[in-house]
């Protein structure tokens, strides 16, 4: 029962650094990770960054990650629900769901996450704008954490590997909201609101409220 709910909720994981690790270093902070990632575990180096995805395969074809074209990475956890709608009206031909980040970020850039339906976390390091980006969905159903100390930052899907690392405070980023941070110097430039919840009561019978309730439950 354990593992099934490991594959269901839990899918990919990674850690991303601003400096290189050593393959001693990598098989043992990576081995709590490979529980949530068993099929594939891929190693990337951009820029002074180490980049560890560990992949669960749940939809599509198997897809290495990150997803680097040029100085641009984008390492990510979940799934998008609407990424074969977004990828029609790109015009394009994906194979898994990941596989739009990319070109939906070199169109849209920040303004991309406006349009994803999905659970998902997503980590950006975009060395052209000289931008790290950190997103949580709505509710922060696949979470981020991450901590910066002496020039030094190290994101995870989970805390303990930050903490094997010697960082002594993982934060858990917040849901529905873009961190910003400037990754020559690692400041936080801004923290923006992805969705704005519309809390006004405008149903006047329980029947709608049962429709919109029933659609939750479906995705």
């Amino acid at each position: 029962k354990y593992s099934i709910y490991i594959k269901l909720f839990n899918m990919c994981s990674f850690l991303i650094v601003n400096f290189l690790l050593s393959p001693a270093n990598i098989d043992k902070i990576n081995r709590l990770l490979l529980l949530r990632g068993p099929d594939i575990t891929n190693i990337d180096f951009l820029r002074g960054y180490t980049i560890i995805h560990n992949l669960l395969n749940i939809t599509g074809d198997i897809t290495i990650q990150p997803f680097i074209e040029g100085d641009i990475s984008i390492t990510y956890n979940g799934e998008i629900y609407n990424a074969y709608e977004l990828a029609a009206d790109l015009n394009i031909q994906i194979k898994s769901d990941g596989q739009i980040l990319m070109p939906l970020y070199k169109k849209y850039g920040k303004d991309m996450f406006k349009l994803l339906d999905g659970e998902y976390c997503i980590v950006v390091n975009d060395f052209i704008r000289d931008e790290l980006l950190m997103i949580t969905d709505t509710f922060a159903t696949k979470p981020i954490y991450y901590d910066i100390s002496n020039g030094k930052i190290a994101i995870s899907s989970y805390y303990t590997p930050i903490q094997m690392l010697g960082f002594n405070n993982p934060k858990k980023l917040k849901a529905n909201n873009i961190y910003c941070f400037r990754l020559s110097n690692l400041q936080l430039l801004d923290i923006k609101t992805i969705y704005e919840w519309d809390l006004k009561q405008n149903n006047t019978d329980i029947d709608s409220w049962i429709k919109a309730f029933e659609k939750a439950v479906i995705k």
